[in-house]
């Protein structure tokens, strides 16, 4: 894709279409490349943004946990894995997100990563849906909504897409 045609203007009833190389269509980028890690980055910045808003109910300890686990699960977690059924997920990644959830936790119950709270301890005190899982059980979702489809659409054929050389690269397989 990168040797596209640049300079052709394009217009669509008198109004000139501008050329760019990514943009947001319904909260998701859309890019030429497929960035992973850059949408990821974006999902994290708007997950601790979201958290940020609601800092007044996850900052008071006098709030119930139970509670904050219920704004949780409902409001960060569905903002942090928005689109992540299409995601190329490594285990980088994995960690990557997993970091956050953790940060956002510690401060959910007032503890800091100096209190020496172990990862375990601190889920059996929040009890919130580990967001890998999640995400996970989207990509199955998503995976099972694509093989029910019997008609002619596009998500269908790239799914089946068979590149048109078979040959694989001399090595070993890229872990993912």
């Amino acid at each position: 894709m990168g040797d596209r045609i640049r300079g052709h203007q394009i217009t669509v009833q008198g109004i000139e279409i501008e050329e760019v190389d990514s943009y947001i269509y319904l909260g998701k980028p859309i890019s030429l490349n497929n960035e992973t890690p850059g949408e990821v980055n974006r999902r994290i910045q708007l997950a601790c943004f979201k958290f940020g808003k609601l800092s007044f109910i996850f900052r008071d300890q006098d709030f119930p946990t139970s509670l904050k686990k219920q704004v949780f699960n409902q409001c960060i977690i569905p903002v942090l894995s928005y689109g992540a059924e299409t995601w190329t997920t490594t285990t980088k990644l994995e960690k990557k997100l997993r970091v956050t959830d953790r940060a956002m936790e510690r401060i959910m119950i007032g503890v800091t990563r100096r209190d020496s709270v172990t990862n375990q301890n601190l889920r059996e005190k929040t009890n919130v849906q580990d967001i890998i899982q999640e995400i996970k059980v989207n990509k199955w979702r998503w995976a099972g909504h694509l093989a029910r489809q019997h008609d002619n659409r596009w998500t269908k054929k790239i799914t089946n897409w068979t590149p048109r050389t078979c040959v694989r690269r001399r090595g070993r397989q890229s872990r993912r």
